[in-house]
């Protein structure tokens, strides 16, 4: 499951996503693109949604395949 689903999943937007996490949607934006992110910012989403960093990161190198 990539960022996208797992943020659509919970009802949320990219921006209330961005001021929960206080983390710029931006990023948030980049990251459901398949760019990856810093690992403070993989950590913080990865806890969000209770998954692995690894897991955080294989959605996002599927995007990019």
């Amino acid at each position: 499951m990539n960022l996208r689903e797992l943020r659509e999943s919970k009802g949320l937007s990219r921006s209330k996503l961005a001021r929960i996490l206080d983390i710029d949607a931006m990023t948030i934006y980049n990251v459901e693109k398949g760019k990856r992110p810093q690992l403070r910012t993989a950590r913080v989403l990865a806890n969000f949604f209770g998954i692995s960093i690894e897991e955080l990161l294989k959605g996002a190198e599927h995007k990019q395949e």
